[in-house]
């Protein structure tokens, strides 16, 4: 079968009888053509299935209209809600959205530097400390989630996460809980070890020492929480905690159901809570004692800050969300 030639701006122009001009300034939206000719010319461009030379634009403006999301992974509750809202925002400011999954940094700074996008959101631990001073000595605006990066062209939006972490170990020790685990997320990123921190340092400021044996790893996903809780009942090496901190809610809806599988009830033979708040558990029972993280306040704001750093408007700058206690059914006072 023989290819047909794409249609151009110039087939457009000869098919309405106007100038290549005129067509562009209707297809742009660009002042100086009537609603009448707008209208007709839009008409034959999609008769004619025309498709603009995005390229060929970005040469003229300098600009792509694309913002990048960078992630080595998208899944879960909190990857969805994050670019959810990362896309509506940068829609509202007129820019189309590219998210590309990888874990090999090359990938990732080619599309960055190699003027594919006008800004860019980095998110989890991709890019080492070099490139993030290569992608600043370069100009191009990026805003790093979950991660604490501030320069001329490089800021972060980030959750209160140590503080939070530090107020879920005050609350479970108020409770009466001295014995307190946590369910690991994944080590090295920035809001697991710093809830991590801002536990252990709660149960320290009370004269409590961590026992690391009472570590289970979660992984941020449901089913590793719940198959590494069962490991953990099985070959117990220390005296059961009364009560555990999980680094995201789904961690702790894994350890519940590992724990109700064997008789175990919660609160009643252990108090749990969680971190984010995930609205996809709104209806999971008991309800979570959580810490609200507000991944649409988080998008919003990255977004916000990048723009503001592609204008010029701003320099780089770290900007903290902060969590809210939120107390439900899974969480009691405990009594000896």
């Amino acid at each position: 079968m023989e290819k047909k030639n794409r249609v151009t701006i110039k087939d457009v122009a000869k098919e309405a009888g106007v100038s290549i001009s005129t067509v562009s300034k209707a297809l742009n939206r660009v002042e100086g053509v009537t609603d009448e000719t707008r209208e007709a010319i839009e008409n034959i461009a999609r008769k004619m299935n025309y498709v603009p030379n995005l390229m060929g634009k970005q040469l003229k403006s300098g600009k792509t209209k694309m913002i990048g999301v960078y992630t080595n992974r998208i899944s879960g509750p909190y990857f969805n809600s994050l670019i959810d809202e990362i896309a509506y925002e940068s829609k509202q400011h007129g820019y189309n959205l590219n998210v590309i999954v990888s874990d090999e940094r090359a990938v990732i700074m080619n599309s960055i530097l190699g003027n594919f996008v006008d800004g860019a959101i980095v998110v989890e631990n991709v890019l080492d400390q070099k490139d993030i001073e290569t992608i600043n000595s370069n100009g191009v605006s990026t805003v790093f989630i979950n991660r604490i990066v501030a320069d001329k062209r490089v800021g972060s939006v980030v959750f209160d996460s140590f503080d939070k972490g530090y107020l879920a170990g005050n609350y479970l020790l108020n409770l009466g809980h001295k014995n307190i685990g946590y369910i690991n997320g994944v080590d090295d990123i920035y809001d697991n070890d710093q809830r991590f921190q801002g536990f252990k340092a709660a149960l320290s400021k009370s004269g409590i020492t961590y026992n690391e044996e009472n570590t289970i790893q979660g992984n941020f996903v449901e089913i590793d929480a719940y198959h590494n809780t069962l490991k953990y009942i099985q070959n117990p090496t220390t005296i059961f905690p009364s009560a555990f901190l999980a680094a995201n809610d789904l961690s702790a809806v894994g350890f519940i159901k590992a724990m109700s599988e064997n008789n175990y009830s919660v609160p009643e033979d252990f108090s749990i809570m969680g971190f984010d708040d995930a609205e996809v558990l709104k209806y999971f029972k008991p309800g979570l004692t959580t810490i609200r993280n507000s991944t649409k306040e988080q998008g919003k704001k990255a977004i916000t800050h990048l723009l503001e750093m592609m204008e010029r408007k701003t320099e780089g700058r770290v900007i903290e969300v902060k969590g809210t206690l939120i107390i439900r059914d899974t969480t009691k006072e405990y009594s000896q």
